[in-house]
């Protein structure tokens, strides 16, 4: 299905390119204009002058004037009516599953929400270190049982921001996985 679906894209891309040089007046060393020939793949531009590559010869691109292509090509290379192009390129687009992107978006929240609780936690514990450190050199009973217990709260928190952390981050890894 990918093969048909690329094949298809390559054909489109080269029509493109054969219509934007034959807007521009590219010709061949003769001044003819180039001819459209068909591969295995795809069509391709090739000059009178260079050498002829095996397939059949699909179509002649020759513009009417500056602005317009023979209807024939749009009609005959790709299968559609070339007032609806348009509309058909639209429809042509690669379809993206609505669950992968919702896996996409999740994944996204639990990396927002990885980095924050590991800044929280790393924040948590510098400011529990430091509150103990203060309270090793307190000189009295009630500022020691102050930055103590400011510490071991401290230290609560940093845990559970800790485990946020990693939680998230599973998370993240898991949704980050099925998202692709």
């Amino acid at each position: 299905m990918r093969a048909g679906l690329l094949r298809q894209n390559l054909r489109r891309a080269a029509l493109c390119c054969a219509v934007l040089l034959s807007l521009m007046g590219c010709s061949g060393a003769s001044g003819q204009p180039p001819e459209l020939h068909g591969g295995d793949l795809g069509l391709f531009w090739q000059g009178t002058a260079g050498a002829h590559t095996p397939g059949p010869q699909v179509g002649v691109a020759r513009p009417h004037c500056a602005l317009s292509v023979e209807h024939s090509l749009f009609s005959e290379l790709l299968l559609w009516p070339a007032a609806d192009s348009s509309r058909r390129l639209i429809s042509a687009r690669v379809h993206v599953d609505p669950r992968k992107k919702r896996d996409a978006r999740i994944s996204w929240f639990f990396l927002g929400a990885t980095v924050l609780a590991g800044g929280a936690s790393i924040y948590l514990k510098s400011s529990a270190d430091d509150r103990y450190e203060r309270y090793l050199r307190a000189g009295s009973p009630e500022a020691m049982n102050r930055y103590y217990d400011e510490a071991c709260r401290l230290d609560r928190y940093a845990a559970a921001a800790y485990g946020t952390f990693q939680v998230s981050f599973v998370l993240w890894v898991i949704f980050f996985l099925k998202s692709r």
